[in-house]
């Protein structure tokens, strides 16, 4: 939103937020905020056991048919809501994960129809589907029917806080000072539904935490753990980590604001992103702007994103994952040529140019696929 109403000079926006407010994030300068006072904001009602109440989803509604708008823009169609008015709806569809594996999203079956109904509803309103890679775009195009050349792609960037270090040795003594965890470390940013596979990467982690070479290496999760008790074996991971005797090499920190996670990104190994799926893979581009490379799954765009900078793995095979990591962590010269190659993939002025894609999509003008 900061970049559009940057590049934006033509066009007035209006914001709606419901009762979080923003959740303290900075919000944007410019444009004209609409409160929605709700029983619940959207973050606490599209978790896993969560759901937007009739009354909630009628106040966003009645919210937005009072003001006079040409154009609709849904960042994320978890937060969707019934739309009345003659204007043009814009719908953001990250991944089909939600679709492809219900059983990993939602805990019971009235949340796995409430997310049809939902999705039903926002494709039959939308006048254009958006998503954020090609890779999103083509379990889109398969899961809904949809034809690829009619869904535009606005890709993520990441956040100009996220840059390389001065000196990784002073971002990793504030990491020490402020978390008490010290380098070598490997870092995983993310939830911890059952989809981002944090259980296997904590596995993985155990099969080469006692050998020699990584007997002083550390996992750090970062993450609001608000699904924790959703996992299919029904062990908590503070029980699992227990088991594997891991107790004090694996550090959980909770939710951390920006500010904080690039000091996190920048004294990291490489940052391990095992999901099952993935439409984007943020945090995995925001490692590689600092500098920091990146073992992800190869159910995602990042291999094409990243080159060099990235190590695909297969997901489902915990063996992989651990060879992956045994391999990039135990060959500096191979380390820090991912760390040349992370900081080659940036592009200068990322969301400027996401900007300029979403103005050229809200007047209905064709857009090239992003290089």
């Amino acid at each position: 939103m900061n970049a559009l109403l940057e590049v934006d000079q033509a066009n007035e926006y209006l914001l709606f937020f419901d009762s979080d407010g923003g959740g303290g994030y900075q919000l944007p300068l410019k444009g004209l905020k609409v409160d929605v006072k709700t029983a619940a904001p959207q973050a606490k009602a599209a978790s896993a056991y969560g759901h937007r109440s009739l009354s909630d989803m009628c106040r966003m509604s009645m919210a937005v048919a009072r003001q006079r708008l040409d154009v609709f823009f849904s960042p994320t169609v978890f937060g969707y809501f019934p739309l009345f008015g003659d204007f043009r709806k814009i719908v953001t569809i990250h991944d089909a994960i939600a679709t492809l594996r219900p059983d990993l999203i939602f805990p019971t079956k009235w949340g796995q129809t409430r997310w049809r109904l939902k999705v039903w509803l926002a494709l039959r309103q939308a006048d254009q589907v958006v998503t954020v890679s090609k890779h999103a775009r083509r379990d889109i195009s398969r899961c809904y029917g949809l034809r690829e050349e009619t869904i535009d792609i606005i890709p993520d960037f990441a956040s100009d806080i996220f840059r390389p270090p001065e000196a990784r040795s002073r971002s990793q003594a504030v990491v020490l000072q402020s978390y008490g965890v010290a380098a070598p470390y490997v870092l995983y940013v993310g939830g911890f539904g059952p989809h981002k596979n944090v259980a296997g990467l904590i596995d993985s982690f155990a099969t080469i935490a006692n050998l020699p070479e990584f007997v002083a290496l550390s996992l750090v999760l970062v993450g609001e753990r608000v699904t924790e008790t959703f996992y299919s074996t029904g062990e908590a991971l503070d029980g699992l980590v227990a088991r594997l005797n891991l107790s004090g090499r694996i550090h959980f920190l909770g939710f951390r604001p920006d500010d904080q996670l690039a000091a996190l990104y920048q004294g990291a190994e490489v940052l391990v992103l095992p999901s099952f799926h993935e439409g984007f893979g943020l945090p995995a581009i925001e490692a590689a702007a600092c500098g920091t490379p990146v073992i992800a799954t190869r159910e995602s765009p990042l291999g094409e994103v990243l080159g060099g900078a990235v190590e695909l793995v297969d997901p489902t095979r915990a063996d992989e994952l651990a060879g992956a990591m045994k391999a990039v962590l135990g060959h500096p010269d191979k380390l820090s040529a991912m760390r040349e190659a992370a900081l080659r993939s940036q592009v200068p002025n990322g969301w400027q140019s996401a900007a300029a894609r979403a103005i050229l999509i809200f007047v209905d003008k064709a857009v090239p696929d992003p290089g």
